[in-house]
């Protein structure tokens, strides 16, 4: 391994993080085309689906990477909609919970699920499932290391490692 080579190994992975987050709105946003919802706004229903216990601004903030602000808002355009309902904990009443109350988010998630499946086959076609199972496992690998980055931390270099470019 040599400098060359860890730098193109990051120009590559920042290259496919970037293409598949622009695929992934792009098939995202033609799921909603014809619907009176936000991509957030989906992202957010999507996520009640799967998810239906991660039902508060804080879980759903935490799981999309994203401010309690920009959820709290597009719940409530959600809430507008029709789309959601919330209602207080009975339990805690600072805790507000967030479930979907309409047919027709069933059916937007419905169709969001047909493009980015699309997505998906497409970006893994003619991968093993073999394959797959790996990649997701390096994934996973991959995205632990970069929770944990600190930028004060140092490696030795390897003795047989090419620092000539």
């Amino acid at each position: 391994m040599d400098s060359r080579f860890l730098y193109d190994t990051g120009v590559e992975m920042i290259h496919l993080v970037k293409a598949t987050l622009h695929c992934y709105r792009k098939f995202s946003r033609e799921s909603i085309k014809d619907e009176n919802i936000s991509f957030c706004g989906l992202q957010i229903l999507t996520t009640l689906k799967y998810y239906p216990n991660c039902n508060t601004i804080s879980n759903i903030a935490n799981s999309l990477n994203v401010s309690k602000g920009l959820i709290s808002r597009e719940v409530e355009e959600l809430h507008k909609g029709g789309y959601v309902e919330t209602k207080v904990d009975s339990k805690d009443r600072r805790i507000m919970r967030i479930q979907i109350v309409s047919p027709n988010a069933d059916t937007i998630v419905k169709k969001h699920e047909e493009k980015i499946f699309s997505f998906i086959m497409q970006m893994l076609e003619g991968f093993s499932d073999q394959e797959i199972g790996e990649l997701k496992k390096l994934n996973s690998r991959i995205f632990e290391n970069t929770k944990d980055l600190d930028l004060d931390r140092e490696f030795d270099i390897p003795e047989n490692f090419d620092n000539s470019i």
